[in-house]
């Protein structure tokens, strides 16, 4: 059996920063597929405790992530 990993407690502490740049900042920000306020919206919705959106969190910053290595600049 495995064990749950706390990424919804990363995101709002030690990984705040990296996720903020990935999803404000990165490759996800610059091509304008998501309303940056959307995300802004998300990130401060999951940051105060309102809502748990630490899927959808993931989910965006590994495809910020996966346009930064498979598509050119």
């Amino acid at each position: 059996m495995g064990f749950s990993v706390p990424i919804g407690e990363w995101f709002i502490g030690e990984w705040r920063s990296w996720v903020s740049d990935a999803l404000l900042v990165g490759p996800l920000a610059q091509r304008s597929i998501i309303d940056r306020r959307e995300l802004q919206a998300i990130l401060a919705e999951h940051g105060s405790g309102r809502r748990n959106r630490e899927t959808l969190i993931w989910n965006l910053a590994m495809l910020s992530l996966w346009f930064e290595q498979y598509t050119p600049a």
